[in-house]
């Protein structure tokens, strides 16, 4: 801060402007995100006059002159590799960085008075949190997964008061969706840890009680989890007498760690020593909450405009008072381009990719993950957030290389990209106990507002038992619980003949159990059970996650730089470590980079099976196959053919006959078709960034790893669509006399009939569905879907599709023409709102909810949770106002594809309609 503008009132600057000066009460200030560049450069625009100052003094607003503006806009997304940020032509400047805010997003409003009023420092974090300065201590409003980390690189100071957004839980279809926006744990763990500057406990402010207690329950089951239920924790392990050794005393075991590694003056480390929780609600008047200190007052407060407002004030003794006004709602980043992966990436027949070797506490690196690779098909280990973009940005490794995840934490520094990856797109298996999977569920249920019975549904739910080996991708993983402050799992993993240990916490820590074991903390058999972790088993290689904390991880460096033995160390990579943590001699880091360069492959012979299987898998996941028995399957592979094809090679050609079923096992494939005289240009808003451009007549969609294409040659023969290779493309192909033979007397001839019936009487729903903003997101097989359960109505103008209190049995996708709701006001939205589609929510007060004057080409219009959750009724009457064809599916339909694809069902929520 310049000398002018120290002191303890702002206003006292000579640069400050007096009150004949001030700006009009008709000016608006508004702030535009700011970013912490080297040069520590901020903008603030007002109707005259935008001047640039260093970050951190107030900044000087005039009434008159040209507007000027300096602005240095980030070509990194924060969640990218250095080395992808810096590929400007690739990702293109700005994506993912600060952008400037339209509307009052992140910005002043006019004020309740004409007095000289000078805002409050403000600037968007990277990852979408807002960090406000005041004279008591930052504000932060909202915290995506991740925002320590923004804190930390632009070293500031640790925020005090944290006030949770509108909805602490993302609910666009993306790389957002299922993110944490209320990420507060980290920030409040790493105050007390290793936060020398915070001598303030930081205070969490939501808006109800029940937010509140939401909030500590989110907290509680991610920092300090307790086993509820003790019946659940004894089914945790096997009943077999001679694994009772693998049993333990969870609870006072817990508590001696945290006793030793993060106590405080009256014992062990709880949530009340690391914040405080308010609520709006109760502790505050009228809905202010109040803090006082040396003279000043820090006012926090919502309003419900625009969505939800945080309003911050802060009043110093002479009443003069510093104001700012920013969105509850969070405006996260915007994604990189889809431009396929930066890298090609062969996954391994044994193997291990290293996601990340660092933790949540460290500005630089990325939190720890895993994939373990078996007979090419990956096992996913603790993703972290934004884990799913990555993987196939940086990595190269498409969704569907991944089978299953294994979680074993509900911690948000490893379980955030888990509960992301469960809601991606159909239902993936879960490997862990049932202790953490309700503690997981308990977490997220609370974050997420959605009931405990949705979120057990959204995957399929594997229990394993300590004492007992499993299966998983035919390689055999055993479990035990680590020696750790809360429930965590280790397991090794065996195949072809090579072991590997994955293991965290204070698991390799003799010394400690060995004090515990002597002062009756746990027992002989778990004692000896975990040393013989390190001393009587050969693993060809050792993968540890250490503790978080600056102390905890030294002392543990130290001791296992002590006590492993030469030919442990030299099998163990060490990661969730930060960085810059200095480790001792004979200790290594885990790989860290992308693609081939973080995986770690092991030496083991070809299964026999392999290929078989690999293939059948592909043939198991198209759509029109579902259902198809294992020997329809084993015959379509049988005759199936692998075929590699050079980028910008012609696989399909319109009006020529179409000799192969193909899917895509790796690379993308350009579709282009004309362009449909309606179809016409979308709106700036309703453009899709990634949507390759085609010419003037022609469009453009883009098919990836696991999509097909070549069914309607069951039916006519001749292909209406041009297919271009964007890369170098394998593609899994059968031909179509054959395909016919196996075919005969299945459902799948029906299913393509049908689609293509439809597509002959309107048009291809995947080409309506671009039409709508959120839905046109979906993969071509979700497309599918519900092109297959879809029949084409219509409606004359004037006729009632659905009158209010009917039942909710069908939902609709418009193709031609045009409906309204006739009793709902149109009502302009919020700039502030900015979700995958406009919605209007289920409950009466509609204030602040968007209602079109007309539902047009691509309206989705249908209660998705009334759809699936039978017996309920229509709370608007659908009229068609011009003659209109539309898409029609049943409830049951809807209900089975949002029930396999959970996701997309919290995407959709209780929306009316979606656009």
């Amino acid at each position: 801060m310049s000398e002018q503008t120290k002191g303890n009132n702002p206003l006292s600057s000579p640069e400050q402007p007096s009150e004949q000066e001030s700006v009009s009460s008709h000016s608006r200030a508004r702030l535009l995100d700011a970013q912490r560049t080297d040069e520590h450069i901020r903008e603030i625009e007002t109707d005259g006059l935008i001047e640039v100052d260093s970050f951190g003094e107030m900044p000087m607003i005039k009434p008159e002159g040209q507007i000027t503006t300096r602005h240095r806009a980030l070509s990194e997304a924060p969640f990218l590799s250095p080395a992808l940020r810096k590929d400007r032509k690739r990702y293109g400047a700005g994506s993912g960085a600060f952008e400037k805010s339209k509307g009052p997003a992140c910005g002043l409003e006019p004020q309740d008075d004409d007095s000289v009023v000078v805002p409050l420092d403000v600037c968007r974090l990277s990852r979408g949190g807002v960090y406000i300065e005041t004279s008591l201590g930052p504000v932060l409003v909202g915290s995506p997964s991740g925002t320590l980390k923004d804190i930390l690189k632009g070293k500031l100071a640790l925020p005090r008061f944290l006030v949770a957004p509108t909805d602490a839980f993302a609910r666009t279809l993306g790389m957002h969706l299922g993110l944490n926006l209320a990420d507060f744990e980290m920030i409040a763990l790493y105050s007390h840890l290793c936060g020398s500057d915070c001598k303030e406990t930081p205070t969490i402010i939501c808006d109800t009680v029940a937010q509140s207690n939401a909030m500590r329950i989110a907290l509680t089951e991610s920092l300090f989890p307790q086993v509820v239920n003790e019946k659940v924790f004894a089914s945790d392990f096997t009943t077999n007498q001679s694994n009772m050794k693998l049993k333990m005393n969870i609870s006072e075991e817990t508590e001696s760690l945290r006793s030793r590694y993060f106590a405080v003056d009256r014992g062990p480390l709880a949530l009340d020593d690391l914040v405080a929780i308010k609520s709006l609600e109760e502790d505050g008047e009228d809905g202010i909450v109040t803090f006082e200190q040396n003279g000043l007052t820090l006012l926090i407060s919502k309003e419900e405009g625009h969505g939800g407002e945080v309003r911050v004030k802060e009043v110093q003794g002479s009443g003069r008072a510093r104001k700012l006004k920013v969105s509850a709602i969070m405006k996260l980043p915007d994604s990189p381009p889809s431009l396929g992966p930066a890298f090609e990436f062969t996954p391994p027949l044994f193997g291990v990719t290293v996601l990340g070797n660092s933790n949540g506490f460290d500005p630089e690196g990325f939190p720890t993950g895993y994939i373990v690779w078996v007979n090419r098909r990956g096992v996913l280990i603790n993703p972290p957030a934004y884990c799913a973009m990555r993987m196939e940005v940086e990595f190269g490794i498409h969704p569907d290389m991944i089978k299953c995840v294994v979680l074993t934490s509900s911690h948000g520094d490893v379980g955030q990209g888990a509960f992301q990856k469960i809601l991606q797109e159909e239902r993936i298996v879960t490997h862990t106990t049932k202790t953490i999977f309700d503690s997981f569920v308990r977490k997220y249920a609370s974050l997420s507002g959605l009931r405990p019975k949705a979120l057990k549904s959204a995957s399929r739910f594997r229990q394993v038992r300590i004492g007992t080996p499993i299966k998983i991708c035919a390689a055999s993983f055993e479990f035990f619980y680590n020696f750790d402050v809360a429930p965590t799992l280790g397991f090794t993993v065996s195949f072809g003949g090579k072991t590997l240990l994955f293991s965290g916490g204070f698991s390799f820590c003799a010394d400690t159990m060995i004090e515990l074991h002597a002062e009756k903390s746990i027992s002989s058999a778990r004692r000896d059970f975990m040393l013989g972790l390190i001393t009587d088993r050969n693993y060809d290689q050792v993968f540890y996650d250490a503790p978080l904390g600056n102390d905890a991880s030294a002392r543990v460096f130290e001791t296992l730089g002590r006590n492993l033995s030469e030919d442990f160390k030299a099998k163990l990579l060490v990661n969730h470590a930060s960085l810059v943590a200095n480790l001792p001699i004979g200790l290594h880091r885990g790989p860290t980079g992308t693609g081939n360069m973080s995986t770690i492959v092991f030496d083991v012979e070809t299964p026999s099976y392999s290929s078989a299987r690999n293939l059948i898998e592909s043939v198991e996941g198209i759509m029109f196959f579902k259902g198809l028995s294992i020997e329809h399957a084993a015959s379509l592979v049988q005759i199936a053919e692998v075929k590699s094809f050079k980028a910008g090679e012609t696989v399909m050609k319109a009006s020529c006959p179409i000799l192969f079923f193909s899917i895509i096992l790796s690379g993308r494939v350009d579709v282009i078709y004309p362009r449909e005289e309606d179809e016409g240009e979308a709106r700036d808003d309703e453009k899709n960034a990634d949507e390759p451009t085609g010419t003037s007549e022609d469009k453009v969609h883009q098919w990836v790893t696991g999509d097909c294409f070549g069914e309607e040659a069951l039916i006519a023969g001749v292909s209406t669509l041009n297919g271009v290779t964007a890369t170098d493309v394998k593609l899994l192909q059968i031909a179509v006399v054959d395909l016919q033979w196996i075919l005969a007397g299945t459902r799948v001839r029906e299913r393509i009939q049908h689609c293509h019936d439809m597509r002959v009487l309107g048009n291809s729903m995947e080409r309506v569905l671009q039409s709508n903003s959120l839905l046109r997101s979906l993969t071509r097989g979700q497309k599918l879907a519900f092109e297959m359960n879809a029949s084409v109505e219509h409606a004359d103008a004037g006729s009632f599709i659905w009158s209010k209190d009917d039942p909710t049995d069908f939902a609709i996708l418009i193709m031609e023409g045009m409906a309204v709701f006739p009793n709902a006001v149109a009502k302009l939205m919020s700039g502030l709102i900015k979700k995958s589609g406009t919605m209007m929510v289920k409950r009466e007060d509609t204030r602040h909810n968007y209602c079109p004057e007309v539902f047009g080409r691509g309206a989705w219009v249908g209660n998705a949770s009334d759809l699936v959750e039978t017996g309920g009724v229509r709370r608007n009457t659908l009229k068609a106002t011009s003659s209109c064809q539309f898409y029609k599916i049943k409830s049951r339909a809807v209900a089975d594809i949002l029930t396999a694809n959970p996701g997309l069902y919290i995407a959709l929520g209780e929306s009316e309609f979606v656009l």
